[in-house]
């Protein structure tokens, strides 16, 4: 099922208001399941790169089938591990496909990481 230019802008009004409570400027990104952009916000006052890195952000959740948030701990998780004395070497590919999920603390979010 596409996503229709309405249901984009509902979201975007949801993400709004969400940022609005937290008082922190943010832009927003919403993207199709193939990662083409269907609508994009940035909210007064937030910084200049913000709908950039929300837009990444949405592609690659999009791209993955899971929040970007997800993807990213994943990887810290492995990698932190990996870094450790006498470790070895792993394949991570495997670790981005299964479920998980943190809060991403950045100023701009992915609309599918701000919702779910």
């Amino acid at each position: 099922m596409a996503l229709s230019t309405e249901t984009a802008e509902k979201i975007l009004a949801g993400a709004r208001a969400k940022a609005s409570e937290m008082k922190v400027p943010m832009s927003f990104a919403v993207v199709d399941a193939g990662g083409y952009l269907i609508a994009l916000v940035r909210m007064d006052g937030a910084g200049l790169l913000t709908p950039s890195i929300a837009t990444s952000k949405a592609y690659t959740a999009a791209l993955f089938r899971r929040a970007s948030a997800e993807l990213g701990k994943a990887l810290r998780t492995k990698m932190s591990s990996a870094r450790k004395p006498g470790w070895p070497r792993q394949d991570y590919s495997n670790e981005l496909s299964p479920p998980g999920g943190r809060e991403w603390r950045g100023r701009a979010k992915s609309l599918y990481s701000l919702i779910n």
